[in-house]
């Protein structure tokens, strides 16, 4: 089974090994993090790359490490997880401040939102957004996804600032 993802300027694979000091190095920085909990600590980051490795393997799905096609950079992150709750199936991304705003986000999201569908079936995605992070606002409204407000905000993310964004994906 095929788990790289390109797109035109984008490979998506999952993350392993090799990816945990760039990963780490995201984790710490605040730009990065000012929507999603805060930069944490490397002992932090590495639990968490940690648990993302691991999550990948169990399920055959989970969040991948994109990289810049042109030169194999450490680009960020993104894909799908059942992480902050099992009632549905959460889509993420992050990329490094300095790959912002040029569209690599919404290039990865939907060449790995077509993955999701193809591979596994998935076709309702549901995004953990705060309405702050009005770039990540933007991404969701450019794929189709619709605000839906905190109703099925998971009970870990509830104390933070978070809205929640459906998709109903359609390949056609």
């Amino acid at each position: 089974m095929n788990n790289i993802v390109k797109s035109e300027r984008l490979v998506m694979k999952p993350i392993v090994d090799g990816d945990l000091v760039p990963f780490v190095a995201s984790q710490q920085d605040e730009i990065f993090k000012l929507y999603t909990g805060g930069v944490q600590t490397i002992e932090a980051a590495t639990d968490k790359f940690v648990k993302e490795v691991e999550y990948f393997q169990k399920h055959g799905y989970g969040f991948f490490s994109a990289f810049w096609a042109d030169n194999g950079e450490w680009m960020g992150q993104i894909g799908v997880t059942t992480r902050a709750t099992n009632e549905f199936v959460e889509f993420g991304w992050g990329f490094l401040p300095k790959f912002q705003g040029k569209g690599f986000a919404i290039e990865a999201a939907k060449a790995v939102l077509e993955w999701c569908n193809n591979r596994f079936g998935f076709d309702d995605f549901y995004f953990c957004i705060s309405p702050r992070n009005l770039s990540s606002v933007k991404l969701a409204e450019k794929l189709g996804a619709k605000n839906i407000g905190t109703n099925k905000v998971p009970e870990e993310l509830k104390e933070t600032d978070v809205e929640i964004w459906y998709l109903k994906y359609d390949n056609n």
